[in-house]
This record gives C-alpha cells, sequence and structure tokens, in this order.
C-alpha cells in the first residue's frame, strides 16, 4: 500500500480547479469575444388551432407564436418582421424577456403593428442583447381558410447583421451546452 503526501494531494486540487477556472474563463471569452456583434434568431410556430361547429357555422380557434431574439452582442436598433397573411379578426400580444436569465433589469423593446397588403407588419425598435420579443396571435372565431394559411407561414425578417430562423432560447442553450462540453473535451 503506498501512501501520497498531502502535497500530491492538493497539487492534484489545484490542478482541477485550475481547469474548472480555465474551462469557465474559457465559455466567458468565447460568449463574449467570439459571439457577432449583430445577430437575430427567429421562429414561428402553431402552437394550437381547433376547429368545431357552432350555430351551424364552422368556427376555429388558433394560436400562434412568433419569437424575435437579438443574440449579438449590441443593440438592434430596428427589426422587421412580415408575417404573410392578413389578420383582421387576431388579437395580439407581446412580451419582452431574456434569452437567458440574468439578475438585470430586462429593456424592453418597442413593438409596433402595421397592416400592408396581404401582410402583417412588426416593427421591433432597441431591442437589446440576450432580449427575446414573443409575438402571440390569438383568432377565436377564425375559418379554417385562417388555420391552414398559419400552418405552413413563411415570415420575412430583416435586421442588421444575421438573421436565421431557429428558436433563440434553444439555440442559446444548445450552443452553450456544445462549448462546455468542449471545454470538457467531450464534444470535438
Amino acid at each position: 500500500m503506498t501512501s501520497t503526501s498531502i502535497f500530491e494531494r492538493a497539487g492534484v486540487r489545484w490542478l482541477l480547479a485550475g481547469g474548472v477556472a480555465a474551462g469557465l474563463g474559457g465559455i466567458v471569452l468565447g460568449e463574449t469575444l467570439l459571439r457577432p456583434a449583430h445577430e437575430i434568431l427567429y421562429s414561428g410556430s402553431l402552437s394550437m388551432a381547433h376547429c368545431a361547429t357552432a350555430a351551424g357555422q364552422p368556427a376555429c380557434v388558433l394560436k400562434y407564436r412568433f419569437s424575435v431574439g437579438n443574440t449579438g452582442k449590441e443593440t438592434q436598433d430596428s427589426v422587421r418582421v412580415e408575417l404573410p397573411a392578413e389578420l383582421p379578426r387576431a388579437s395580439v400580444g407581446t412580451r419582452v424577456s431574456d434569452i437567458v436569465a440574468s439578475a438585470r433589469k430586462t429593456p424592453q423593446a418597442q413593438v409596433r403593428q402595421e397592416s400592408a397588403m396581404g401582410s402583417t407588419v412588426f416593427l421591433i425598435s432597441d431591442l437589446a442583447p440576450n432580449t427575446v420579443v414573443d409575438i402571440d396571435l390569438f383568432c377565436t372565431l377564425c375559418d379554417r381558410a385562417d388555420v391552414d394559411a398559419f400552418r405552413g407561414i413563411r415570415a420575412k425578417v430583416e435586421a442588421r447583421g444575421s438573421v436565421t430562423e431557429a428558436d433563440p432560447r434553444v439555440a442559446t442553450f444548445r450552443n452553450g451546452i456544445i462549448k462546455f462540453l468542449r471545454v470538457l473535451g467531450l464534444f470535438g
């Protein structure tokens, strides 16, 4: 039976602590230095749709959520979201929140809705980094054509820098996990 000295055990502890510190430092530097200055991620989904007959007339209820997140390092002055559908019977709700939770108060982006021929436009101004805007569209007296239109809707998003279709929360979480695994040497 061999005994290890207290100095050898302390050396292993310092080596492990140094490795963890270097790994966390790598994640922080990767998030701050390697993240693009201007990047927008967005996604949309029909989260609820139900049609039934009421008073002899077909009536549908739908809920569509569209999320736009600033995953870059700089504030986006203007983001334009165009949904190629008119929404005369839909009500709109918006919510601004952090993509990754933080102790700081979330800066409130301004969201304005405009109608254009055959489409609905949302103009988002002052979208801070690590901030997501959820646009919820509710329609309680829609017809089946409205539901069908939202099933295959393709939004057009314009902003400064990179604009990619991906859920802002899921993509940010996935990227953080991959960076962490790379630091541990478990992911190439």
